[in-house]
């Protein structure tokens, strides 16, 4: 009887690896860092990390590992690939990843089991409430967006077939997130936020009977000018 409830406790255990691990997103630079916190190297090649705002995994390399109490940074945005140095840098895209209103990172390991989540900014911004553009995502993502809503403490199970968990996130994931914000056809609002009223463009205007120049406002590319006028013209 013991032998057997010491073998189930460990299967258990071995089952809820336990990672000591600290996490960070940061918006604006486009970087998700894990520090191991632990006495040993941790082993993360296999692991996912997941943008739940935009449809993005990223999938760490096989044979990488975090040496002990060292961070490993993961970047990705414009020349992102130039800032990666040695081998606790990986680049993801060049692209941007992570939104600036808001966002959630999902970190798993290579068995799917859920490691580390982390919000920054405004939760849930931009997650789809349509049926067509929810089924595009993942499985996973599913799973990780209807436990993140719900408030759930653990993913379903890796089994649940996607058809299932689409269900589930079209009928209950969806009615909390509220009105989907209005957005042009040509552009994100995410990604473009408002422009800003164009800064005054002066020029100086030559003044023909003393020859003296003196400045005042000129028309700009921006502006609403007759064709025939010139770039710099005098108003």
């Amino acid at each position: 009887g013991v032998y057997f409830f010491s073998v189930c406790l460990l299967v258990s255990l071995m089952q809820k690896e336990r990672h000591d691990v600290i996490a960070s997103l940061d918006l604006v630079q486009d970087t998700f860092e894990i520090f191991n916190f632990s006495a040993g190297y941790l082993k993360v090649g296999g692991w996912q990390l997941f943008s739940l705002t935009g449809n993005q995994h990223f999938a760490f390399p096989p044979g990488t590992q975090i040496p002990p109490f060292k961070k490993l940074v993961v970047r990705s945005g414009h020349h992102s690939d130039l800032r990666c140095k040695g081998p606790l840098e990986l680049h993801w895209t060049n692209r941007h990843i992570w939104n600036n209103v808001g966002d959630t990172a999902a970190l798993l390991d290579g068995k799917g089991h859920l490691i580390k989540i982390v919000d920054e900014g405004t939760p849930f911004h931009n997650w789809p409430t349509n049926h067509k553009k929810a089924d595009k995502l993942t499985s996973t993502q599913l799973a990780l967006m209807t436990m993140k809503a719900l408030k759930q403490e653990s993913l379903p199970p890796i089994n649940t077939k996607k058809e299932e968990l689409l269900k589930v996130y079209m009928q209950q994931v969806v009615p909390t997130l509220g009105r989907p914000r209005k957005r042009s056809a040509s552009q994100r609002e995410d990604d473009f936020p408002e422009e800003e009223p164009p800064a005054k463009h002066r020029c100086l205007e030559h003044t023909p009977n003393r020859g003296l120049a003196r400045e005042t406002e000129c028309y700009t590319p921006k502006e609403n000018r007759p064709p025939w006028l010139p770039t710099g013209t005098p108003k």
